[in-house]
């Protein structure tokens, strides 16, 4: 990647934090299909589809005292049929293999039993009392592992990437062609040109990224149905030969379509105009006012400076005017009223919504003889900001809220102006209705990643995704995402696109780095469970306009979801140096 662009992808999952005691009240986590039995309590076949938990409700009575439940297994792995129940007595939940013996535990609720499966193959599961009769109401639950080792969801199946894409909330234009610069590396395709270059050098800081991944990568994603990548897709980035190289003519329209416009950018200030007072009949003429210096040099917009020169008129009104042109010729104009100090200096602050860059800085003093200063050339010193993420709220527990509670993880894709980069807390566990946890001082700062305070010239973007994550490889996942998100940022900054769509540009590449993180955690088999996405975006023109030198705003980002699913707050701090 080149120096311009600084990746810092961090997308660490953490363990499950169950404890042997308590094992089952750690495996539930949010249930995929509920089914209510009939009055009857028949057995019923229930096939689960991929990434899918089942969760089954019974009620035992004077009607009947067993339910039973058929399953069939999506995959080879070892289950965990696990149930809870109101009443106070013993129960025993049974697992009947298609042959051999039944798999048996016994006890107070909750109760768990591990069988191994075979995929296809057809399980009875029962809940009845251990002994005698029982009036009670509850849920089964069908688990994959057993102990500290069990993932919440069921195994994914063939397909895992188009269905992973089929999730993806806003069109994407960058991985296609991602995956044919990952193509024509493999093959070692001719005439490489810049960005074949910028994809090498990418694949260079990776070296975890392996060819073999690289290979299964392009063959996943050959595979997906043509549907599903015209859902998720423009139509621009899937055109040209298998091993066509990436051009800018090809980017360029593929990008201009797919990132979504913002209503942002350098509008010009409204100017406030100066009325000449006509010089009196007899008065004496004053010498011109005149800038020598603006100290201190380079300062932020907020900050306070002397401006020393000659001919100022103590006690008198001045206006400071600020004007400056952009490279489309539209000029902006600030003034601010003051008066001076003496004859040789005024104080004053840099206008808080000057944008950084060169301005020209007029005096103007307002007497009787109205007159002006010839300009000073200043620099305005590009703003410094910080967001922090200070807690998460659990306002509603996934049910069953019985089953333990939630364990949370927090992942963002940041982009400001030219530096992407993703990160991500590790487990917060223990979530039951009602409870606020702090994120850890690790946690906290989300922008800067390396620094306490950093510069916006153009725009910040923050894509915010909660998940409820089980396993996964994570050091691949890391590293993948690290490659897709520089190459990603490395092809939207080249093409061509233009200053005045930086803030779009900005957060195109913020939801590609965020729509991948999902994708590539589920391609490795890590299956999150997705509790939603939100955006942060400000331009610096925005920011520079709520936020004065030393003010900081909060807010929060609101993850509401179903009861299954479980709702969650996230309260953040955005602040200005």
């Amino acid at each position: 990647m080149s120096r311009l662009h600084r990746l810092a992808a961090a997308c660490a999952l953490a363990a499950m934090l169950a404890q042997p005691h308590a094992s089952l009240a750690a495996l539930m986590v949010r249930p995929k299909a509920v089914v209510r039995p009939s009055a009857q309590q028949p057995a019923q076949a229930l096939v689960i589809r991929p990434s899918e938990t089942l969760t089954a409700e019974f009620s035992l009575g004077r009607g009947a005292q067993t339910y039973s439940c058929k399953f069939v297994a999506p995959a080879d792995a070892t289950y965990t049929a696990a149930a809870n129940w109101d009443a106070k007595a013993h129960m025993k939940v049974a697992v009947k293999p298609p042959s051999g013996s039944e798999h048996v535990a016994t006890g107070p609720s909750p109760q768990g039993v591990p069988f191994q499966a075979r995929r296809g193959q057809t399980y009875t599961v029962t809940v009845g009392p251990a002994a005698g009769s029982v009036v009670a109401k509850g849920e089964l639950a069908i688990l994959v592992g057993t102990g500290d080792t069990a993932r919440k969801r069921m195994p994914p199946g063939p397909g895992l990437m188009a269905d992973a894409l089929s999730k993806m909330e806003h069109k994407d234009a960058l991985l296609p062609l991602i995956v044919r610069l990952m193509e024509r590396n493999l093959e070692n395709a001719g005439s490489k040109n810049e960005f074949d270059q910028e994809f090498q050098r990418a694949l260079a800081q990776h070296p975890r990224v392996s060819r073999q991944m690289l290979s299964q990568f392009v063959s996943d994603f050959k595979a997906v149905p043509a549907s599903v990548k015209r859902k998720a897709f423009v139509a621009e980035s899937l055109q040209g030969a298998r091993l066509a190289p990436v051009t800018a003519g090809v980017l360029r329209p593929a990008m201009l379509k797919a990132h979504r416009k913002l209503s942002v950018s350098a509008q010009p200030s409204v100017a406030q105009q100066l009325q000449p007072v006509p010089v009196t009949p007899g008065a004496i003429q004053a010498p011109d006012p005149a800038i020598t210096a603006i100290t201190p040099a380079n300062m932020e917009p907020g900050k306070p400076i002397s401006i020393q020169g000659q001919s100022f008129v103590p006690g008198k009104l001045h206006k400071v005017r600020w004007s400056r042109r952009d490279s489309d010729g539209i000029e902006s104009r600030l003034v601010s009223d003051c008066q001076a100090q003496t004859s040789t200096l005024i104080r004053t602050d840099v206008p808080r919504i000057a944008l950084p860059g060169a301005w020209e800085v007029t005096v103007w003093v307002m007497d009787e003889n109205p007159r002006t200063s010839p300009p000073y050339l200043y620099q305005v010193a590009t703003p410094q900001y910080r967001v922090t993420f200070d807690q998460m709220k659990c306002l509603d527990e996934s049910n069953p809220e019985w089953w333990g509670s939630d364990e949370i993880v927090t992942f963002w894709a940041i982009v400001a102006d030219d530096q992407v980069w993703s990160k991500n807390t590790g487990e917060y566990g223990g979530f039951d209705d009602g409870d606020v946890k702090s994120y850890r001082s690790a946690d906290r700062r989300v922008f800067p990643p390396d620094a306490t305070w950093g510069r916006v010239k153009h725009g910040l973007v923050m894509v915010t995704k909660l998940y409820e994550w089980d396993a996964g490889d994570v050091s691949a996942v890391q590293d993948f995402i690290g490659l897709l998100g520089d190459v990603g940022a490395g092809l939207s900054l080249a093409s061509g696109v233009g200053t005045l769509a930086m803030a779009a540009l900005i957060e195109a590449v913020a939801w590609f780095l965020g729509e991948m993180i999902g994708v590539i955690a589920s391609w490795f088999g890590g299956d999150p469970d997705y509790l939603g996405t939100q955006e942060l975006s400000w331009t610096s023109n925005h920011l520079q306009q709520t936020l004065s030198a030393g003010d900081s705003d909060s807010d929060r980002l609101f993850f509401r979801n179903s009861g299954s699913t479980g709702s969650y707050r996230l309260d953040y701090t955005i602040s200005r140096r």
